[in-house]
């Protein structure tokens, strides 16, 4: 082969390569040049997460991550998946009123619909009847239906069932935002108190909070219960400050006068 169509060959298998390389690497594209702008955030509270969220995008100019976009998250300790529809705003991270610049992220802190409206309607503790059944105290039409998924059922101090070695559960912040004293309290007992693990075998004795006590928006309830294998001693606790005493001795509809004082399940009047 002569030397010109040797040359002719090389440039032929360089120039493949080269677009070859050009195919599996392009370019790097020029840097884009953000529109993204500083805003107000809106007040967005009760505003459906896929609303709010498209809202704050369009009103801030946001087209991807470098722009620093709305992401939404659950506003309780629980951290579950935040769904686009269902889902509400409770409050964002800046607030409402406050400044959002370019790049800075926005929290959308959510709750489920149901939830949010339960809250709005219950600044405070509602009352849950004692002796209910563990395994039906979330039922439809009992006080924490609607909340559900924000309810954690821990057994009350002497509740245990005899057979179950006491299992405790981790503590974590009660909500992301503005947490109050009292709530972290609430959730520290919580966290103390070992898991429900035979709801069908307890009954409820008390709730964290305590019925009437102020409620923070988001924060993780409690529903306190004692296996029904407890020895019975015809009261409600001792009232002493020394915690659950006795057993169930009441039937499945309620009827517990002392539900929610102090020394029947914890020695506060916060359980």
């Amino acid at each position: 082969m002569t030397a010109r169509r040797w040359a002719g060959a090389l440039t032929v298998v360089v120039a493949a390569g080269l677009f070859q390389l050009t195919v599996d690497h392009p370019p790097e594209p020029e840097d884009r040049v953000s529109d993204a702008v500083a805003v107000t955030v809106p007040d967005l509270a009760g505003t459906p997460v896929r609303a709010a969220t498209s809202e704050l995008r369009d009103l801030g100019r946001r087209e991807d991550a470098g722009d620093g976009l709305p992401v939404p998250q659950d506003l309780s300790s629980l951290e579950r998946d935040v769904e686009p529809n269902g889902w509400v705003v409770a409050a964002t991270t800046p607030a409402a009123g406050e400044r959002w610049g370019p790049g800075g992220l926005l929290r959308v802190y959510a709750l489920r619909a149901d939830e949010w409206a339960w809250f709005t309607s219950h600044p405070v503790m509602p009352a849950v009847p004692g002796g209910i059944d563990g395994a039906s105290v979330l039922s439809a039409g009992e006080p924490l239906h609607d909340v559900a998924g924000l309810v954690v059922s821990r057994y009350a101090a002497g509740g245990e069932p005899e057979w179950e070695p006491p299992r405790t559960s981790v503590g974590a912040p009660v909500v992301r935002v503005g947490s109050t004293v009292q709530a972290q309290t609430d959730l520290d007992l919580l966290s103390g108190r070992p898991v429900v693990t035979s709801p069908e075998t307890a009954v409820t004795v008390a709730t964290v909070p305590a019925a009437g006590s102020p409620l923070q928006v988001g924060q993780v309830l409690g529903v306190l219960v004692a296996d029904r294998s407890q020895p019975a001693t015809g009261g409600s606790g001792t009232g002493d400050g020394s915690g659950y005493s006795g057993g169930y001795s009441g039937g499945s509809s309620g009827g517990d006068d002392d539900f929610n004082v102090p020394g029947w399940a914890c020695p506060t009047r916060w359980c």
